[in-house]
């Protein structure tokens, strides 16, 4: 794990970056097809790469923390390679031991779809969670829909989409990270009175009023080829 100031710095160094490169008022379109190859952006990569993070085995993973319980892992999960790993069946155990563990009290999500990540601490602890989400969704770079459903998840959708009055998207399907979808999991159980829904860009989010260390745990979810994330204690 990165040792709390190395991160912080880290992090403090990062923001800087992003906050001189977006200061030349550049609209969206430019910044997006300038972001991937901008030079603060490879020396941020740069500098991430330079922090070695280890890797710690989850029957490990109580002592390299500081905690008392073991976390009890499933050994169907061990036996599986990453990128066969769903967040429900494999991340969940993990992410459920975490916050019964540490016990946040505000933790923040960036990315919660339907929610099922932020029911996890919403019913390991007694947490007030905040989390940010694109309120039209997500598109892919072809201009369709990034999140969909499953065949599985049809009928608790359209319960849904009737619910809360969502209308068919112009692709034939609900648009399920939009605002009346987002979270539902958590809605659903009635849990959302301790959540509280930021919708915007996460660059474009307003943090003045938030004091230092105000959150004790944020997580950010990133997929690339192997869903992973940065779980900030």
């Amino acid at each position: 794990m990165i040792q709390a100031p190395v991160a912080e710095n880290m992090f403090k160094e990062i923001m800087r970056r992003l906050h001189r490169f977006e200061a030349k008022k550049q609209d969206r379109t430019a910044l997006e097809k300038a972001f991937p190859v901008n030079e603060d952006v490879k020396e941020i990569l740069a500098l991430l790469r330079s922090v070695p993070v280890p890797i710690v085995p989850v029957q490990e993973l109580h002592v390299r923390l500081g905690f008392h319980q073991p976390l009890d892992y499933p050994e169907t999960s061990l036996a599986k390679p990453l990128t066969q790993w769903k967040m429900e069946i494999d991340d969940a155990p993990i992410f459920r031991f975490l916050y019964r563990s540490f016990g946040p009290k505000r933790h923040l999500e960036f990315g919660t779809w339907y929610g099922a990540g932020t029911v996890y601490c919403l019913e390991e602890c007694d947490a007030t969670i905040w989390t940010i989400n694109l309120p039209q969704g997500e598109l892919t770079p072809d201009g369709t829909p990034a999140y969909g459903y499953g065949l599985a998840d049809i009928k608790s959708v359209e319960a849904w989409a009737l619910k809360i009055g969502a209308t068919i998207s112009q692709w034939g399907c609900y648009r399920t990270d939009t605002i009346g979808f987002i979270g539902r999991l958590f809605l659903e159980k009635g849990l959302g009175n301790r959540v509280c829904q930021i919708y915007c860009d996460s660059r474009a989010w307003d943090i003045h009023h938030y004091p230092a260390a105000f959150f004790d745990t944020v997580l950010i979810p990133h997929k690339d080829d192997v869903v992973c994330y940065v779980f900030w204690l």
